[in-house]
């Protein structure tokens, strides 16, 4: 398989394209996808869920996604997003920054996506 950024050379077009895909969970052309993510990097079931929202570079983290289940409990995915380097302790730093998260956030998952 070809490399994304063969054509998309800056880790920012990975990252916006994650966040369309997941932003975009109830669009019926991207729903399978969508869901297929969502249950790999954290075993949520695309039909349990009520919103998704996400943020770009909260606390210099790559991408913050904000999941609200149909049951009303939260879900919060922190995404370390890498085109070519190594990852470097930066998910262990993400604990200073989400550690308030502990008290609204049911499920609490960090990813290194490469």
């Amino acid at each position: 398989m070809k490399n994304i950024f063969e054509f998309a050379t800056r880790e920012l077009s990975q990252d916006a394209f994650l966040r369309w895909l997941l932003e975009n969970y109830d669009d019926t052309e991207l729903k399978d996808a969508a869901g297929d993510l969502l249950q790999e990097l954290c075993g949520i079931d695309i039909r349990d869920i009520k919103s998704v929202s996400t943020t770009a570079q909260w606390c210099n983290i790559d991408i913050s996604v904000w999941i609200t289940l149909k049951d009303n409990s939260k879900t919060a995915l922190f995404i370390e997003d890498k085109t070519y380097s190594e990852e470097h302790n930066q998910l262990d730093n993400y604990d200073n920054h989400i550690k308030w998260c502990k008290n609204e956030y049911a499920r609490i998952y960090k990813i290194f996506y490469k």
